[in-house]
């Protein structure tokens, strides 16, 4: 990854990312802060963990249900875990650990954030991206984007510049009443348009 002036946290790049292995495109899940301890890599090494077989987090669990077929945590086998996480990107907004989980990012993390996105954008240039949260989404910047459609509580976006032409979707935060099902429905919708209009 080329050094970044306000990227802190490294995302998690899958191996088959470049080769958009997951509805041909490539797909950026975006998450909004970590919590605990700040190591630059902790995205990467949860990812690698949760591959191995080592952690499980409904947060990860969630997230993989949101963009595959099976219809529960009970039918997600580790296989298909490795297969969902092998095929996206990862990284989190706020660039800055916070101290627990439901605290506020402040002001300065979250423009701080802005110039990460635009970073990350660049560098990844997914097709998609998943926002998770609407407190998150409230924070994206609004240079170089385009409100395409504000329906059902799936709120997207557009951000296109120097080679990026990202549609960003809004969801619930996967720890809140979270309904992968309704999301992957969804996704696959707003994919399946992309996909005719290009």
């Amino acid at each position: 990854m080329t050094p970044q002036m306000t990227v802190h946290f490294k995302p998690w790049i899958g191996p088959h990312y470049q080769k958009a292995s997951l509805f041909g495109k490539r797909i950026l899940v975006l998450g909004e802060s970590h919590y605990g301890d700040g190591a630059a890599n902790k995205s990467i090494h949860l990812i690698q963990e949760t591959i191995k077989g080592n952690f499980s987090h409904p947060f990860y669990t969630k997230l993989a249900l949101s963009f595959l077929e099976e219809k529960n945590a009970h039918a997600l086998t580790l296989v298909r875990k490795q297969f969902f996480w092998n095929s996206v990107a990862y990284t989190n907004f706020v660039q800055t650990h916070l101290e627990g989980a439901r605290q506020a990012p402040s002001a300065a993390m979250w423009e701080a954030g802005r110039d990460a996105f635009f970073e990350l954008l660049e560098i990844l240039k997914p097709d998609f991206v998943l926002v998770c949260g609407y407190r998150l989404w409230e924070q994206l910047p609004t240079k170089h984007q385009k409100i395409k459609e504000n329906t059902n509580g799936f709120h997207l976006a557009n951000y296109q510049f120097k080679g990026v032409d990202a549609v960003c979707m809004r969801c619930k935060h996967p720890s809140s009443n979270y309904s992968s099902n309704d999301v992957y429905s969804v996704i696959r919708n707003v994919v399946s348009e992309k996909k005719n209009n290009e």
